[in-house]
């Protein structure tokens, strides 16, 4: 639980909204436009008692921050299409989100790494997908104890691409 969490007003999460999607369309003349950014909050407490005697709880807190630029992607002349692409961050904590500025500029990176995406032919074929896309999957399916994962740092698994240079060179985006 984090007591600044519950602090935040509304003039301090716009600041930071708009820090964030300022950085994102000043990242690259290629960003258009943006969906916008958001903050979120949330701080609550759980009570649990039994007819048995015992009576406990606890408070939780959580923050998040997220930006979503747009770009044009005139790859085809033809039929061109505005590409979109996000990043955010999150914690229970107040002081462990990421600065707005550096969510704006990797919402906007990843934006830009959409253009001249395309649509490939159904097929069997190897992927590698970005370290958070990865992490979520292993968890989601249950699949650590079945890798023999007891950790999830990237470092410590090949499975894993964070920031590095994927077979695309990249960064780590899924292909």
């Amino acid at each position: 639980y984090d007591e600044a969490v519950g602090k935040v007003d509304a003039a301090w999460a716009m600041k930071r909204c708009i820090a964030g999607e300022a950085a994102a369309r000043g990242f690259d003349p290629r960003i258009t436009n943006s969906e916008g950014a958001t903050w979120s909050s949330t701080v609550g407490a759980t009570a649990f008692a039994t007819s048995g005697g015992f009576a406990g709880g606890y408070r939780g807190s959580y923050a998040s921050f997220y930006v979503e630029p747009l770009c044009d992607d005139n790859t085809d002349p033809v039929t061109p299409k505005k590409r979109n692409g996000y990043w955010w961050t999150g914690s229970r904590f107040l002081a462990e989100l990421e600065d707005p500025e550096a969510i704006g500029r990797e919402a906007a990176r990843r934006t830009v790494a959409t253009i001249g995406s395309r649509k490939v032919e159904t097929q069997e074929c190897p992927i590698i997908f970005a370290t958070d896309i990865a992490r979520s999957m292993v968890r989601a399916y249950g699949m650590s104890d079945k890798l023999g994962l007891t950790s999830f740092e990237p470092a410590h698994h090949p499975l894993w691409i964070d920031g590095g240079e994927s077979a695309r060179g990249d960064h780590g985006e899924a292909i």
